[in-house]
């Protein structure tokens, strides 16, 4: 931020992300260093594991031609489309993405050349959405407690009173809400679901079942094939209300509504949630939605406390660029460039030529790791 510290709402965080540019891919490194390891050390093994799900095309290869494939096809009603239940209107990248097999980097490059810089909806929506994972990321890295602490610290009196026996219907399939059911069966069966998909079955167990956060986003993590950890920390978080990027609390998907609306003629319910026969209304559910948002709602606004902000942390001194130590007094662009250089190759202030007692004092005062 224009202060050095960091952004706790998307919005803003996009603005400045694009403001940016988007950079150019790097080059494929001529060598990958190596450890150095004694002589005769046995490197030992990896036993093979056969997954409990399909993976997809493995290698760059695959992940750059599955990259064009959705450029060519469906970029263009990503903006329209990518909303819909069953993720056909998806990249379906994120596997490649998450696993460093497709660089982000080479994926925006192409999505905005094909989309003519921010000229197509398409092509800005989902570059929106490679931000939001960045933005993502940097909560993470400044809020690592985010892991399993709420953003908002007010959340951290909320109650979870749901039981095991709804956690665990929640995890089989079983609520008798065919939105939510369809979502965790897909998931459980082929290791991915669509965005909004994960949204209806994130806030259902949060809020609705009132079941913990951390017990639903581990089971994402270990489900998902594209289990990015800042992602679905934050995303969860975010689900649950607990104040990422300012998410009200009061805000309750309606299952039955997002699939009438994303889901219009049923068919990703009958393929995943057949009971329904494609109706999204509840069938003996574990908890009647409608009632459940009520006490929740009643239960969230019991809250005690302020709602108070997290505390602003001070920029890292190892991602100091030389603008941001130029704000220092004393601080020129020779010496900020110094300090820069200096810290990148791993030395200590003390020992960067220039640098003296007060101004080394000053750059650890502004900020941390210093």
């Amino acid at each position: 931020t224009g202060d050095d510290s960091f952004y706790s709402v998307y919005s803003p965080f996009h603005r400045r992300w694009r403001s940016m540019g988007t950079p150019d891919p790097l080059s494929a490194p001529d060598t990958i260093p190596t450890p150095d390891l004694p002589s005769g050390f046995d490197l030992g093994d990896i036993d093979r594991e056969d997954p409990d799900v399909e993976l997809p095309e493995p290698g760059e290869a695959a992940a750059l031609r599955a990259l064009e494939a959705f450029v060519e096809d469906g970029l263009a009603r990503y903006g329209d489309e990518r909303d819909r239940l069953d993720g056909s209107g998806t990249s379906r990248l994120s596997p490649y993405i998450t696993l460093g097999v497709l660089s982000p980097r080479t994926a925006a490059v192409r999505s905005e050349a094909a989309g003519g810089g921010t000229g197509s909806p398409g092509s800005a929506k989902w570059l929106a959405e490679l931000c939001w994972r960045d933005f993502m990321a940097d909560l993470l890295y400044h809020r690592p407690d985010l892991l399993d602490t709420p953003f908002r610290s007010r959340w951290s009196a909320m109650e979870w009173t749901g039981s095991d026996a709804d956690f665990e219907a929640w995890r089989d399939g079983r609520t008798g809400v065919p939105a939510v059911d369809a979502a965790m069966r897909q998931l459980r069966e082929t290791g991915w679901i669509s965005n909004r998909s994960r949204m209806v079955a994130a806030q259902f167990l949060a809020k609705n079942l009132r079941v913990d956060w951390r017990r639903g986003e581990a089971v994402f993590k270990d489900w998902l094939l594209d289990g990015d950890t800042s992602s679905n920390v934050g995303n969860w978080q975010w689900a649950a209300g607990l104040g990422v990027d300012n998410a009200p609390y009061f805000r309750v998907m309606s299952p039955v509504s997002q699939a009438e609306k994303h889901d219009p003629d049923g068919s990703w319910l009958r393929e995943w949630a057949p009971y329904s026969e494609g109706d999204p209304s509840p069938q003996d559910p574990v908890v009647d939605p409608k009632a459940s948002r009520k006490a929740y709602l009643e239960a969230a606004k019991g809250v005690p406390g302020a709602d108070d902000d997290p505390p602003i942390r001070r920029p890292r001194l190892d991602l100091a660029t030389p603008a941001q130590l130029q704000v220092i007094d004393g601080v020129g662009p020779e010496t900020a460039g110094a300090i820069a250089d200096g810290l990148a190759r791993g030395k200590q202030l003390r020992d960067i030529p220039g640098v003296g007692p007060e101004i080394a004092d000053a750059v650890r005062a502004r900020f941390a790791g210093g």
